[in-house]
């Protein structure tokens, strides 16, 4: 494995716009790449691990408030493959200093993901990945680029791939844990929430009523997922469209909430919404081609134009990039995703970018950080070029310093845990 090199935020001014005037001092991970798998022509580019020379930036106060929070983050970065892991580290030697800890992951094509316990579930380009928190912390330390040695805070947060199940390019996108340590994953491809199957791909769990039947062929683009108590209930779609590729024309106040558990609309008249979380009793989302967070409210009765009854989204804050990805810190803190405003033919006309135009600002693409008392942007972490879409983002509650190890022979065939049950085994007399 490479070593680690420290890495001054300040070198990249020439290259950066920045946010503040200062900057923290940030820990830039060289990231452990692996071999190109063998793939078709068409899929090299969304399959192909190349690494990273990352530039990022962030608010002069953003390493205190992670630092406080006593929590990390967990990005999913599709288009360039990887599963960014955010931190807080103190550099022990050869100085005592407080710097953020930014370790790259190497994964394909990683969408959903989503925290249960101890373990870490992503969907990936062909896998459902479960990654379980290895009982012992990584160790910090060697030799800089300069020939300086340093040491730095443990990783106290270090996940190794445990299971994976072979699903199949099935687009996934968001994962959710029940009551029962069951896992339900959506499938964009087939517009269905499903389960792990022994035997087969999947099993389809639950299906739109819209959808006529389980096909490969994206006809709403379902993509949200978010559970209840422990139950999942609540989906997203952008469209309630039976036929491939339909929801395209849909995008523009298309986009519905559906409760899965009583089977009726929640919430209509939407631009692709994502990320439904349950969060302190309100159902959170956002409405994506808006640029829009915000809640369902129960409290109020609204009609679509053919009469159907729903509860209106309430918008409580605009930010100026393309949304998916929602986690909550506390009772009091809200993260999310932003990617670049995407000049494809699927994205035009979106009021997102009506917005940015009479705004005259750019999209970026990173995490903002919202205060739930203001509903004001408190703290933002800008990834630059050639990172510009994200699709998750989420919390690691108790972990500082996390480090999700990456899925290679190399790096796995030594890291053993195991229960050794031989003391209850008793001789037969």
């Amino acid at each position: 494995m490479s070593q680690a090199k420290t890495t001054d935020i300040k070198q990249y001014r020439d290259l950066l716009e920045p946010l503040t005037e200062e900057f923290e001092d940030v820990v830039v991970e060289e990231p452990v790449v692996e071999t190109q798998p063998e793939v078709s022509t068409t899929d090299t580019a969304d399959t192909t691990f190349t690494e990273l020379n990352p530039s990022l930036e962030h608010d002069r106060y953003f390493l205190q408030w992670l630092k406080s929070s006593n929590q990390s983050l967990l990005i999913s970065s599709y288009k360039t493959n990887y599963v960014f892991n955010i931190g807080s580290a103190t550099l022990l030697k050869p100085e005592v200093r407080d710097q953020l800890s930014f370790w790259m992951t190497s994964v394909a094509r990683p969408m959903g993901m989503c925290v249960s316990g101890n373990d870490i579930y992503i969907g990936t380009m062909t896998k459902l990945m479960k990654y379980t928190r290895f009982p012992q912390a990584k160790t910090d330390e060697g030799v800089d680029d300069d020939g300086v040695k340093f040491k730095r805070s443990d990783f106290d947060g270090y996940y190794v791939p445990r299971q994976m199940n072979v699903v199949g390019d099935i687009d996934i996108h968001d994962i959710v844990v029940d009551k029962n340590k069951e896992v339900y994953f959506v499938s964009a491809l087939f517009c269905s929430v499903l389960k792990k199957s022994e035997t087969h791909s999947f099993q389809v769990f639950w299906r739109p009523p819209w959808i006529s039947k389980s096909a490969a062929e994206d006809r709403c683009h379902l993509n949200g997922l978010c559970a209840v108590n422990g139950v999942p209930r609540y989906v997203t779609s952008v469209a309630r469209t039976n036929v491939r590729g339909a929801w395209r024309n849909g995008r523009v106040g298309g986009g519905v909430v559906w409760d899965m558990v009583e089977n009726k609309l929640v919430c209509a008249n939407l631009s692709m919404p994502h990320s439904p979380r349950w969060h302190n009793g309100k159902l959170w989302l956002l409405n994506s081609g808006c640029g829009e967070f915000g809640f369902i409210d129960f409290k109020k009765i609204a009609k679509t134009s053919e009469g159907e009854v729903y509860h209106p989204f309430i918008a409580k804050c605009f930010v100026p990039a393309y949304l998916r990805g929602l986690c909550f810190v506390g009772n009091d803190f809200a993260v999310i995703g932003k990617s670049q405003d995407r000049y494809e033919k699927t994205f035009q006309g979106l009021p997102l970018g009506e917005k940015l135009l009479k705004n005259k600002i750019e999209s970026s693409c990173g995490i903002c950080v919202i205060d739930l008392n203001r509903f004001d942007i408190v703290h933002e972490l800008t990834l630059n070029k050639p990172i510009t879409e994200i699709y998750d983002v989420v919390s690691l509650p108790n972990v500082t310093r996390p480090m999700l190890e990456v899925d290679q022979v190399s790096v796995v065939s030594q890291l053993f845990d195991f229960v050794d049950n031989t003391s209850e085994m008793k001789p037969k007399k």
